[in-house]
């Protein structure tokens, strides 16, 4: 009896050491991660160091862009009053250089009887020239090594152009998007949301703005990049859109197709100079506007995104987008000078 006595006594004292023991170590994890979190707060852990994996990359080319006019100033009128604290590393992507490819020209011949071209192509070497028999002033000018192209017809000659109205703006864009998907071309990097409409109407045999849908007898349909690893991109000019489609009646006349071909999988990250450094450079007039503006200009917001430009070449790098009123862009190459070349 005395041994059951014992035993009951000895498992309820290593039942409570048991629970005791749990008590210090769940105590002891609370505490080690509490203790972590503050050192945090206090003492942040460094950003991890830019991969650099390219080595130095070129200097951005600014002269492609609007430069700003001598004497325009800057204030600084976003909600803080003050530069924001901005990611240290961004990424920069490679851009695929254009290179022959067995097959190439088949792909452009195939591509074109997607948007009504059958006949057989003048090959001038660089480029695929078609012309419509049936109507000789639609002539596609097709690079073979990129597949970019311009397309254009006669319907500036068009009897019925000056009193031809024009559809509404989601009309256009369908048919511009319907245009380039014929092509082969996925709209999914060019999101219709951010497709611009501009009413153009003839005027002494010149396409100028028009003041409504009623008095246009065109509608110019521009489609914009989407974010890129969901930073903004702006394009080195307004009028450097990457796909840009005029579309007349219930057709698009004139089309240019200019895509950079980004690869968003082969990428690394570089350091950046900071938005103090890069403010300074704006003021010094180092920087490019994507539309032309002059005098004072107010910047209402400053983030990190991208410049896509038919002239882009190797590399995409990251810009700091000085964002003002109407629209208004200025941006300033982001990577630390230390990693271009020179």
């Amino acid at each position: 009896m005395s041994s059951l006595t014992q035993t009951a006594i000895f498992s309820h004292k290593a039942f409570r050491w048991a629970l005791l023991t749990v008590a210090v170590i769940v105590s002891l994890i609370v505490l080690f991660m509490i203790g972590m979190s503050l050192k945090n707060s206090f003492f942040p852990s460094a950003p991890l160091p830019g991969t650099v994996s390219f080595g130095k990359i070129p200097r951005m080319d600014l002269t492609l862009g609007i430069a700003p006019t001598p004497g325009t100033t800057y204030q600084l009128e976003n909600i803080s009053g003050d530069l924001p604290a901005l990611s240290p590393f961004f990424k920069v992507f490679a851009i695929a250089m254009p290179e022959p490819s067995f097959g190439a020209q088949q792909r452009i011949i195939s591509s074109a009887l997607g948007i009504g071209f059958g006949q057989t192509p003048q090959d001038t070497g660089t480029s695929l020239i078609f012309r419509d028999d049936e109507d000789p002033s639609k002539i596609l000018t097709v690079d073979i090594l990129s597949g970019n192209f311009t397309f254009d017809s006669g319907f500036m000659n068009d009897p019925k152009l000056s009193s031809s109205r024009s559809k509404d703006a989601a009309f256009a864009i369908a048919e511009a998007s319907s245009f380039f998907g014929r092509w082969g071309i996925s709209l999914e990097d060019y999101p219709e949301e951010l497709a611009q409409t501009r009413m153009l109407r003839i005027e002494n045999g010149v396409l100028v703005d028009a003041n409504s849908l009623s008095q246009s007898n065109v509608v110019e349909v521009t489609f914009r990049p989407g974010p890129i690893d969901n930073a903004p991109v702006i394009l080195l000019r307004e009028n450097d859109a990457p796909l840009v489609a005029l579309v007349f009646d219930d057709e698009v006349v004139r089309a240019k197709v200019n895509i950079v071909p980004v690869q968003k999988y082969k990428f690394a990250t570089y350091p950046l100079k900071g938005t103090a450094r890069a403010f300074e450079e704006l003021k010094a007039g180092k920087a490019a506007f994507s539309k032309a503006h002059a005098g004072k200009i107010s910047i209402l917001d400053v983030s990190i995104g991208y410049v896509v430009s038919q002239n882009s070449r190797d590399f995409l790098q990251p810009v700091y987008i000085f964002g003002g009123v109407d629209g208004f862009a200025a941006y300033v190459p982001a990577v630390s000078s230390e990693w271009l070349k020179d």
